[in-house]
């Protein structure tokens, strides 16, 4: 019977140890997962909210330009040209990345020098930061004395 229970315990020793391999592996898997998501979420807000700008000025040809030609077109080029280099399924994804990566910089191009100058703009701001804080101040003690 020893042979039996320690053959089991090893078993179970096997079982665990994969297991926890598993899980942490898993985890840190997800993790990464996560952080490349949250990274890529960023390169295609920023993309959206500049395209979404150019809309703004009701001028819907920079929107054309920069969303449905240049991306799908940079695209579809960069996916056939790195797949002819032979770098595969990691090519065709890297290009949909850079395609992604490009597309605000084309947008803010046009939002820029076509409809608004954003750098170069004769506006100035008015600083509010001393009223601004004063109003939510006391916005703040209001709410501490209705609790």
């Amino acid at each position: 019977m020893p042979d039996e229970e320690s053959y089991l315990n090893e078993s179970l020793r096997k079982i665990a140890k994969g297991a926890g391999i598993g899980f942490t592996g898993a985890f840190i898997g997800m993790a990464f997962g996560y952080f490349s998501r949250i990274v890529i979420a960023r390169f295609f807000v920023l993309a959206q909210n500049l395209v979404s700008s150019t809309i703004g000025f009701q001028d819907l040809r920079y929107k054309v330009y920069v969303k449905d030609l240049f991306q799908n077109t940079f695209k579809l080029a960069a996916i056939v040209a790195l797949l002819l280099l032979g770098f595969g399924v990691l090519g065709a994804a890297w290009s949909w990345v850079l395609a992604i990566m490009l597309t605000p910089f084309l947008a803010l191009y046009f939002l820029d020098k076509k409809l608004f100058p954003v750098f170069h703009s004769k506006i100035k701001s008015i600083l509010v930061e001393k009223e601004l804080f004063s109003f939510s101040f006391l916005c703040y003690l209001l709410v501490l004395q209705v609790y």
